[in-house]
């Protein structure tokens, strides 16, 4: 006894009604039921791949690009080309600051130390002085502090200095916030400051280990600076990728005896590691789009191939070859919205499980970069979703344009 028609595919117009009566369960044999279900699944499986492995170059692209500035400077000013001393700061940070292109400016002392603890135990760091307010605009600093204001743990005045340390570097001396430090400067007769542990950064970067702040006051009294002079200016630009051309501003605008290098010139293994991933990420697409593509290709055609039989049947009672045509274009149509569509709607929610929980965990010598976020654009999202619904429906069309040519008699006899 056959099953009553659902009455929204009575009132469906012809060539959409056979479309979804080829992928009903009811009216189809097993093996067509399993072709049905496996489209759907392929575009589905190609189409969360694609969008997985866009969010995935996306994330690294971005978490690469964050770390151009990081704990350093997307642009830095010193005079001469070493770390001599730069006097009358404000100024010069004044004018620095009136460039296009320039976000933010931030003086900063450093020097390279010994840290002691309580106990004796000492090992090399170097300290950085800053004011607390312009260093996290012009890095990023307040990322990486628990506070998430360098300001509070850099508090001024007070009879030690504050210290804020690198995770590794306060692992490696057995130090926490509250406890005692000292800062040894080497020279003809070594110094010694009396500090407190007031924070702990952790950038993921090489500067945990390594690197320790205090305020611009303290930096320039172990550097025997005075009040007005610094050892570099740190420059935030709007777009890192263009960072050269403010270095370059800075260079006409200071004059001869300043030099500005911007990060790609500082840091030119992340300038060759970003090139090279803009190239794998564009091959890596293109490899994977015509991948998907294909897959939902095959799919498409398999289902039409196991409907040769009805499609013959329907010509010659007298269906017109065009709504054939549009019918067989249509179950690809339905065919990839369905993939597509669940894909498209899970996708953020598997992007941000992969993420929370660090599926891709790297080593932090790998460009400094701890993990990969999955970060899914919509713009990749809508071109996906395209892709596969667009893909299946032209090539339904095109490939039943040889519909004319179909036997019955050869197409029974094949069955």
């Amino acid at each position: 006894m056959e099953s009553r028609r659902p009455l929204w595919l009575s009132v469906a117009p012809l060539p959409l009604a056979l479309p979804l009566n080829f992928l009903r369960r009811r009216t189809a044999t097993r093996l067509n039921r399993f072709f049905s279900v496996v489209t759907v699944a392929a575009t589905f499986l190609s189409s969360i791949f694609l969008l997985l492995v866009l969010a995935g170059t996306n994330g690294a692209n971005i978490e690469l690009r964050n770390k151009i500035s990081g704990l350093d400077s997307h642009v830095l000013v010193r005079r001469s080309n070493s770390y001599e001393t730069v006097c009358d700061v404000e100024d010069v940070s004044r004018r620095i600051n009136a460039l296009p292109g320039v976000t933010a400016v931030a003086p900063y002392v450093w020097a390279d130390v010994q840290l002691q603890t309580a106990s004796g135990f000492v090992a090399p760091a170097r300290i950085k002085g800053i004011v607390p307010a312009q260093e996290g605009r012009a890095t990023d600093i307040n990322e990486y502090v628990s506070s998430h204001d360098v300001s509070k743990v850099l508090p001024a005045g007070g009879p030690e200095l504050p210290i804020v340390l690198g995770k590794k570097l306060a692992s490696r001396l057995g130090l926490r916030p509250g406890q005692s430090i000292t800062i040894m400067k080497p020279g003809m007769s070594t110094r010694f400051y009396p500090g407190t542990v007031t924070g702990i950064f952790a950038s993921g970067t090489l500067h945990d280990s390594e690197l320790a702040y205090t305020t611009l006051g303290g930096g320039q009294n172990i550097r025997g600076l005075t009040a007005t002079c610094v050892n570099a200016i740190a420059v935030r630009t709007a777009d890192p990728m263009t960072s050269f051309r403010v270095a370059h501003l800075i260079s006409k605008e200071l004059g001869s005896e300043f030099y500005a290098a911007d990060w790609s010139t500082l840091y030119p293994q992340f300038r060759d590691m970003i090139g090279l991933l803009e190239r794998w990420i564009l091959v890596l697409n293109l490899v994977l789009l015509c991948f998907s593509v294909m897959f939902s290709a095959g799919a498409v055609l398999l289902v039409i191939y196991q409907r040769r039989r009805e499609l013959a049947l329907l010509l010659t009672m007298g269906m017109k070859v065009g709504e054939v045509r549009l019918s067989v274009a249509l179950v690809g149509t339905l065919i990839g919205l369905v993939g597509a569509a669940v894909a498209v709607s899970i996708d953020p929610a598997l992007c941000g499980f992969m993420t929370g929980h660090r599926v891709i965990s790297l080593p932090e010598s790998q460009a400094n970069i701890s993990y990969i976020p999955f970060l899914p654009r919509a713009i990749d999202l809508v071109l996906v979703g395209i892709l596969q619904v667009s893909v299946p429906t032209l090539l339904g069309w095109w490939v039943s344009g040889d519909l004319k040519r179909i036997e019955l008699v050869e197409v029974l006899r094949d069955e």
